[in-house]
Protein backbone atom coordinates (compact mmCIF):
# COMPACT_ATOMS: atom_id res chain seq x y z
CA UNK A 1 0.00 0.00 0.00
CA UNK A 2 1.57 3.63 -1.10
CA UNK A 3 0.83 6.16 1.03
CA UNK A 4 0.92 10.25 0.29
CA UNK A 5 3.05 12.52 1.90
CA UNK A 6 0.10 13.71 4.42
CA UNK A 7 -0.30 10.10 5.31
CA UNK A 8 -3.22 9.16 3.84
CA UNK A 9 -2.73 6.21 1.72
CA UNK A 10 -3.68 6.17 -1.98
CA UNK A 11 -6.66 3.68 -1.49
CA UNK A 12 -8.14 5.74 1.11
CA UNK A 13 -8.39 8.98 -1.10
CA UNK A 14 -9.70 6.87 -4.25
CA UNK A 15 -12.12 5.50 -2.45
CA UNK A 16 -13.05 9.00 -0.98
CA UNK A 17 -13.14 10.38 -4.07
CA UNK A 18 -15.79 8.16 -5.66
CA UNK A 19 -18.05 7.21 -2.90
CA UNK A 20 -18.41 10.34 -0.64
CA UNK A 21 -20.64 12.92 -1.68
CA UNK A 22 -18.68 16.04 -1.01
CA UNK A 23 -21.68 18.16 -1.70
CA UNK A 24 -23.49 17.00 1.74
CA UNK A 25 -22.86 19.02 4.96
CA UNK A 26 -21.47 17.06 7.53
CA UNK A 27 -23.50 17.75 10.04
CA UNK A 28 -27.40 17.81 9.43
CA UNK A 29 -29.90 20.07 10.15
CA UNK A 30 -32.20 19.74 13.11
CA UNK A 31 -34.88 18.99 11.34
CA UNK A 32 -34.18 16.40 9.61
CA UNK A 33 -32.27 14.72 12.78
CA UNK A 34 -35.26 14.79 14.69
CA UNK A 35 -37.81 13.50 12.21
CA UNK A 36 -34.89 10.51 11.29
CA UNK A 37 -34.82 9.72 14.96
CA UNK A 38 -39.10 9.79 15.00
CA UNK A 39 -39.28 7.71 12.20
CA UNK A 40 -36.24 5.32 14.16
CA UNK A 41 -38.42 5.32 17.67
CA UNK A 42 -41.80 4.96 15.73
CA UNK A 43 -40.11 1.71 14.05
CA UNK A 44 -38.96 0.42 17.42
CA UNK A 45 -42.23 1.31 19.08
CA UNK A 46 -44.19 -0.41 16.21
CA UNK A 47 -42.32 -3.48 16.97
CA UNK A 48 -42.28 -3.51 20.63
CA UNK A 49 -46.02 -3.02 20.23
CA UNK A 50 -46.28 -6.52 18.15
CA UNK A 51 -44.46 -8.35 20.70
CA UNK A 52 -45.76 -7.21 23.99
CA UNK A 53 -49.23 -7.47 22.13
CA UNK A 54 -48.77 -10.82 21.35
CA UNK A 55 -47.27 -11.54 24.84
CA UNK A 56 -50.47 -10.32 26.33
CA UNK A 57 -52.96 -12.11 24.34
CA UNK A 58 -50.92 -15.40 24.99
CA UNK A 59 -51.47 -14.86 28.88
CA UNK A 60 -54.73 -14.05 29.00
CA UNK A 61 -55.69 -16.58 27.02
CA UNK A 62 -54.26 -19.18 29.10
CA UNK A 63 -56.07 -17.35 32.09
CA UNK A 64 -59.31 -17.78 30.99
CA UNK A 65 -59.23 -21.33 29.70
CA UNK A 66 -58.24 -21.67 33.71
CA UNK A 67 -61.10 -20.29 34.82
CA UNK A 68 -63.51 -21.56 32.29
CA UNK A 69 -62.50 -25.18 33.28
CA UNK A 70 -63.00 -24.03 37.12
CA UNK A 71 -66.08 -22.84 36.65
CA UNK A 72 -67.29 -26.22 35.35
CA UNK A 73 -66.19 -28.24 37.69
Amino acid sequence: MTFRPDGMSVQTVTYNKFFMNTNQPAVYDPLTRALHWLTVAGFIGILTTIVLWTIYSGLTKIRTRRRSRRQYK
